[in-house]
């Protein structure tokens, strides 16, 4: 399970909501080894912190332990099995903590402290890319990464990928968009998708647009070195 899938378990509800305490815990537990996926995480509006960690002991130990030290400090703790992770969460009024674990050498997994109080609006206010009409946005992922800003958007629309492949081939080139290209791109997962890409100073852009049923679309702007 990558970052992305740890952040769709929490936004799609795999992790039941539980009655919210005061605070939640923020520290990353001991015997956890951890390392920051992203600096300034905020998906779908809503700002969060995810470190992955890993330990040599079992996630079964370090989740009993876990869940003892944190019922101990009074905070509001669910435990639950999510697919093939164990999951261990805490809510609070400012804040909700989420520690999942697989047993892959020892154990692996993500530690996640969200701030629903601070949660805005899904798409960043100053856009570089002016999205089409008639769509629907699906998810938004923004993050910073060494002083390079990077943002995700996925979105769905009625409308033709012929269509919103036109669109963005046309407004990103009047927007000073650099080298606009679209070309076709076939495998086994997509049978067939277009995606556009172009170039605006520092910012690189992607958009994978494919349809099954309806059109759909991933779009990445990223920061190069």
């Amino acid at each position: 399970m990558d970052t992305r899938s740890f952040l769709l378990a929490v936004l799609l509800g795999a992790i039941s909501p539980i009655s919210p305490a005061l605070a939640c815990p923020t520290d990353v537990p001991s015997g956890l080894r951890s390392e920051p996926v992203g600096e300034e995480l905020v998906t779908n509006g809503l700002p969060m912190t995810i470190r992955q960690v890993t330990s040599k002991e079992s996630s079964a130990d370090l989740l009993d332990r876990i869940e003892h030290e944190w019922k101990d400090a009074s905070f509001a703790v669910k435990r639950q099995r999510v697919g093939q992770w164990d999951v261990l969460s805490a809510r609070g009024e400012s804040c909700n903590t989420t520690l999942q674990l697989i047993d892959r050498n020892g154990a692996f997994g993500y530690f996640g402290v969200s701030q629903p109080a601070k949660q805005t609006e899904w798409l960043p206010k100053h856009m570089s890319v002016k999205l089409p009409g008639n769509i629907q946005v699906n998810s938004s992922v923004s993050s910073t990464d060494g002083g390079r800003k990077a943002l995700t958007v996925a979105f769905s629309t009625r409308r033709a990928v012929s269509d919103i492949d036109s669109y963005f081939l046309s407004s990103l080139s009047e927007a000073g968009w650099k080298g606009v290209t679209s070309h076709e791109i076939k495998n086994e997962k997509l049978d067939r998708a277009r995606i556009v890409t172009g170039q605006k100073g520092r910012e690189q852009l992607s958009i994978v647009l494919w349809t099954d049923g309806i059109t759909r679309a991933l779009m990445n702007i990223s920061e190069a070195l």
